[in-house]
């Protein structure tokens, strides 16, 4: 266990996403070891590698989110910043 000795399930999503980029490269008997080691479960760090591949999924191209980029509110924020309007739709 590692950021504050919390319960691995309670930590925040950066350090569970540094945890899927630490252990990305280890062979199967490394990452066991590692989880061992950590008091982690290899299928939690595979179920947070699995989230962390769903949400690079639903980013657009610049990072933003597909709802980000699609809502009207998307645009009318990403307007503003830009000193435009939008006119809304129908």
């Amino acid at each position: 266990m590692a950021p504050g000795e919390q319960e691995p399930e309670r930590w925040s999503t950066e350090d569970k996403f540094l945890i899927v980029m630490e252990v990305a490269k280890l062979s199967q008997a490394e990452l066991a070891e590692h989880c061992w080691q950590k008091s982690l479960l290899v299928e939690q760090i595979g179920n947070w590698r699995d989230v962390c591949m769903a949400g690079q999924r639903r980013s657009g191209p610049r990072g933003n989110s597909i709802t980000e980029r699609t809502s009207p509110e998307g645009e009318r924020g990403q307007a503003a910043a830009k000193g435009l309007t939008v006119k809304k739709r129908p």
